[in-house]
C-alpha cells in the first residue's frame, strides 16, 4: 500500500474527528494495525478492510484506491446519468427508492456488496 492510501486513511479519519483508537475501535482493527495502515507500512489493503474503513469514514470503497482519481469522483457527484445504461440507471433508481436513498448513496451500497462478494469469491 503506498503512503497516498495511507493519507487518504488519516486526513479523513481528522476530518470525522477520531482519534486512531477511535477508529480503530469502530472498524475492528488493533491501534497498531491502523497505525501501520496510515504509516503505508501494510502491503496490500484487502476488500474487506476498505469495506469496513469505507462504512465509517463515510466513503466509496474505491476512496482507497491509489490508481483512478477519476473512478474515485463518480461515487461523489450525482453521476452523469445520460452515460448509464437504461437498465442499470432503472436498477438503480428502483434501489435507491426502496431505501429512500439518494442515487450516490445507492451506488455506494451496490459497490459495497460487490467488493463484499469479490473479497469472498477470492478466499
Amino acid at each position: 500500500m503506498s503512503k497516498n492510501i495511507g493519507y487518504k486513511i488519516t486526513k479523513k479519519r481528522i476530518e470525522k474527528g477520531f482519534s486512531q483508537q477511535e477508529l480503530a475501535h469502530k472498524c475492528g482493527f488493533d491501534k497498531s494495525y491502523l497505525s501501520k495502515l496510515e504509516n503505508g507500512k501494510i502491503e496490500n489493503l484487502q476488500n474487506k478492510t476498505k469495506l469496513k474503513l469505507s462504512q465509517v469514514l463515510d466513503v466509496p470503497p474505491n476512496f482507497f484506491d491509489d490508481t483512478n482519481e477519476i473512478s474515485n469522483n463518480l461515487i461523489k457527484t450525482e453521476l452523469d446519468l445520460s452515460q448509464l445504461d437504461d437498465n442499470i440507471f432503472g436498477k438503480l433508481v428502483k434501489y435507491s427508492k426502496q431505501k429512500n436513498i439518494s442515487l450516490t448513496q445507492a451506488a455506494h451500497e451496490i459497490i459495497q456488496s460487490y467488493l463484499a462478494d469479490q473479497d469472498e469469491n477470492n478466499h
